[in-house]
């Protein structure tokens, strides 16, 4: 029995399933996002050495397919400034 004011666990209404599952499709998007960004730091890492502010920041605020277009770039980049000039940065 639910008393006044009492409201249901999420789970238990319609609604409520629906909104976790749309809460949950946006975190694996998220974390999924997050785990390409983090991959291509990580590269870039590996390639050049000390990866600039800059370009750490402007990889973080990529969308998810701006992500994608860098990590198929990437194949084919030669230097670092090569991805700071992609990502529109004119001196890292």
């Amino acid at each position: 029995m639910m008393l006044l004011g009492e409201l249901p666990d999420l789970a238990e209404t319609a609604s409520g399933r629906d909104l976790i599952r749309i809460g949950e499709e946006r975190g694996e998007k998220r974390g999924e996002k997050r785990g390409r960004e983090e991959t291509i730091l990580a590269v870039l890492t590996a390639w050049y050495g000390t990866v600039p502010a800059a370009v750490r920041e402007k990889v973080a605020k990529l969308n998810p397919d701006e992500v994608e277009r860098l990590i198929q770039f990437l194949r084919h980049c030669q230097s670092l400034d090569e991805v700071a000039q992609w990502l529109g940065i004119a001196n890292p």
